[in-house]
């Protein structure tokens, strides 16, 4: 700690507003730590707390706060001399951390929720210097009432798992699991086996099959086509099932082996047994994980909905000769060494970070509605249009999605197609469904590199079972192709085409078992003379030098303008806010050369 850094007006001020509050005790003023780059206060806190509960009458702390304040973070650490040593809801993982610092690493969760947007909400955190970190000490202040209360949460709030510290491990893992394998692990008698795991993406490891401790398959968890196209080796771990999470009261990650044999304890397993009763299998000289899995909520006070797989990386097994003196390099022998030298009860724990890839997680951030994901989709003609359609489908969670496009793509299509200059002279349906997989690890999108006029009759087949089939081609020919396969079953057709310089889209939707493509025409005929009119006027552009073949007109933000609005005119008419047949027109408003956004004319 040093005090050579200038202290600013704001920080002062900041500092001195906290007088206002009798509960706090500035033990040291403002110190400048050269290592954190930030400045620190060290206080004592001595909130009104009931004389028995968990947290003492005072307790001190580090409030670590950025140079640049009011603006940046401030943060509350617990002092390792006086400060508490339990991990709480709302904190992260409280251990010792870094000798050289005095505060440990328990930080706490005081941000308000609209601060996970990335700006604090000006309303509920103040942003002035005078303000902002007497607002924190008194969100600190009210932390410590609540944990000692034990009212950190309350029923109804999404449910959160402890800080697990996370080793330096070289891997990730990823497991899917929901309520549909969840429903499956809960009729399951097994307790723990053995999961295959697949390489992914070099630091990614991701569950692909549980077995039970005889090879048996058990849960099988429902991964896309990027994830199943691992075709290397199966890497083997070992789970445990538990019946609740393993936790050290009030919110603490076990640390150490001997900590989690507790808890294994404490819910009636026996960890070592069922270590020991698989080890043999993973005894090749090479680290392997552990998965720890038990039932978790969706929100606070509800009844448990998925499994979720905590990960910790194994030390290497004794294997070949390694073995105690006395002993012989058998399972015997292995087993007391592994147990005496290498998971003894002070032995570290090396959690590694675990994600659950299921859909509904991964797309949490912006999600298609739930009746419109679980279709199954075709998409005609993957040029500009069909690309940024697709891409906005599977970000929004659909997974189910087949291409259709013969067409290899061109350098000069880059300007505004999805797929990049490695794509090139590639079939555009191949390597956009190979993108589109990439996107989402659930994503099952396949390609049909073949005009879609010519198609095969299994290949026919496979595209009359799609809920829908969306045309992107602004082909009149694949509108009548449609005319030849489509009037059995339940589903709709959706056309679109973008007019000249993209300033209108074109937007048909009709019932498959109601398909003519001469509704189409009958609707667009009144705006193909004044399509022919601006074409005449403004002419095509030619790409390249000399009598190339011209290009249609259209700039990427334009096409991804449309592209949006097509996804939600098929959204809703899926939601039948829109009825079908329909034919609506979309069209680029300007005021005074000012864009002002697409107007719906018909």
């Amino acid at each position: 700690m040093s005090n050579n850094v200038e202290l600013s007006s704001e920080l002062k001020n900041g500092r001195r507003a906290l007088e206002e509050l009798p509960n706090i005790k500035l033990l040291d003023d403002w110190l400048w730590d050269d290592q954190k780059k930030k400045w620190v206060l060290h206080c004592r806190l001595s909130p009104d707390v009931k004389q028995e509960g968990p947290i003492p009458n005072s307790t001190d702390w580090y409030i670590l706060v950025d140079p640049q304040y009011p603006i940046g973070s401030i943060k509350f650490y617990p002092s390792k001399s006086g400060g508490i040593k339990e991990t709480y809801q709302h904190q992260l993982h409280n251990g010792e951390g870094e000798a050289k610092f005095p505060w440990r690493t328990g930080e706490l969760c005081l941000v308000d929720p609209f601060h996970i947007l990335g700006r604090p909400h000006s309303q509920i955190e103040p942003l002035g210097g005078n303000d902002r970190l007497k607002w924190h000490f008194k969100r600190a202040l009210e932390w410590l009432v609540q944990a000692s209360n034990g009212n950190l949460v309350d029923e109804g709030e999404p449910f959160e798992l402890p800080d697990y510290p996370i080793s330096n491990a070289k891997y990730q893992l990823a497991f899917n699991e929901n309520q549909e394998t969840y429903n499956t692990w809960k009729s399951l008698k097994d307790r723990t086996g053995i999961v295959l795991l697949s390489q992914f993406m070099n630091s990614w490891l991701v569950a692909r099959i549980f077995l039970s401790s005889t090879q048996k398959e058990l849960v099988k968890p429902d991964w896309g086509t990027a994830i199943m196209a691992s075709r290397d080796t199966l890497k083997k771990a070992i789970w445990i099932r538990l019946d609740s999470l393993p936790v050290i009261p009030p919110w603490g990650a076990p640390t150490t082996w001997g900590q989690l044999r507790q808890l294994y304890e404490e819910q009636g397993f026996d960890l070592d047994a069922n270590l020991q009763s698989l080890a043999g299998q993973i005894r090749d000289g090479y680290e392997h994980p552990l998965l720890v899995g038990f039932p978790i909520p969706k929100d606070v006070g509800d009844s448990p909905c998925r499994l979720h797989w905590l990960a910790l990386s194994l030390p290497i097994l004794s294997y070949g000769k390694k073995v105690p003196n006395g002993f012989r390099p058998n399972e015997q022998g292995y087993w007391h060494r592994d147990r005496t030298s290498l998971l003894t009860n002070t032995t570290l724990l090396n959690w590694v970070d675990s994600e659950n890839w299921e859909d509904e997680q991964l797309t949490s951030r912006g999600r298609l509605s739930a009746s419109f994901v679980t279709k199954k989709y075709t998409l005609i003609g993957v040029g500009a249009l069909g690309s940024a359609v697709t891409e906005i489908l599977v970000r929004g969670g659909v997974r189910n999605l087949t291409l259709v496009d013969s067409d290899i793509l061109a350098t000069g299509n880059l300007v505004r197609h999805t797929l990049t200059m490695p794509d090139i002279d590639k079939k555009k349906a191949r390597a956009l469904a190979d993108h589109l997989n990439l996107i989402n690890p659930n994503a099952k999108v396949q390609a049909i590199s073949s005009d879609f006029s010519q198609l095969e009759d299994e290949e026919l087949r496979f595209i009359r079972e799609s809920d829908v089939i969306i045309d992107c081609t602004a082909s009149n020919e694949v509108l009548e192709t449609l005319n030849t396969f489509t009037k059995d079953g339940d589903g709709i057709i959706f056309s679109f085409s973008i007019g000249f310089r993209s300033t209108r889209l074109y937007c048909f939707a009709v019932q498959k078992n109601k398909y003519n493509d001469s509704m189409f025409h009958k609707n667009f005929e009144p705006w193909q003379e004044e399509e022919s009119k601006e074409i005449s006027s403004d002419g095509f552009p030619r790409e390249g030098i000399g009598c190339w073949h011209p290009v249609f007109p259209a700039r990427s933000d334009d096409i991804w303008l449309m592209a949006s609005t097509v996804v939600k005119y098929i959204e809703d008419v899926s939601a039948r806010i829109v009825q079908v047949p329909d034919f609506t027109v979309f069209t680029q408003e300007r005021q005074d050369r000012l864009f002002t956004g697409l107007r719906r004319i018909t």
